[in-house]
């Protein structure tokens, strides 16, 4: 059985990061797309789980290593 690495990680307020971090933007891109694929199979077309306040909290992901790369799988904002 193949083991899976799983990360915790913070992304804390991505706002004084976010123009100058291409890291802060990627994976602000990954957290945004969790939630449209989580949202859009209970909510019609239009309602979006994101928001300014995305910009201003403190994320807390769990991801997955895929080949190297963290994918988001669960995650809060606070």
């Amino acid at each position: 059985m193949e083991s899976k690495k799983i990360h915790f990680v913070i992304l804390k307020k991505p706002y004084d990061t976010y123009s100058d971090s291409f890291e802060t933007r990627d994976f602000l891109g990954k957290i945004f797309k969790l939630k449209l694929d989580g949202y859009t199979k209970y909510y019609p077309y239009g309602i979006l789980p994101i928001s300014d306040v995305d910009f201003m909290a403190d994320h807390l992901v769990i991801c997955q290593e895929i080949n190297g790369e963290l994918v988001p799988v669960s995650g809060v904002k606070s």
